[in-house]
């Protein structure tokens, strides 16, 4: 969902038939936590080692490897 306001529309149908539709609104605040919880490499060794707070990281490979997957 977006940040802000976020219209969702519901159609239900009964039983019997009869069809309603909803028009629900959803409000997504902006977080104020923006750090990583984790942060994992198929190869090689962060510099530093991996904190919360840290926002810049050096990643050392060796020259071998054509793809790095970050998770």
């Amino acid at each position: 969902m977006d940040i802000g306001d976020n219209l969702l529309s519901v159609a239900v149908e009964a039983e019997d038939g009869t069809a309603t539709s909803y028009n629900i609104t959803v409000t997504r605040e902006a977080s104020g936590n923006n750090m990583l919880s984790n942060l994992t490499s198929n190869t090689g060794t962060f510099d530093p080692a991996f904190y919360p707070e840290t926002d810049s990281y050096e990643l050392m490979v060796g020259s071998t490897f054509e793809n790095v997957t970050l998770t």
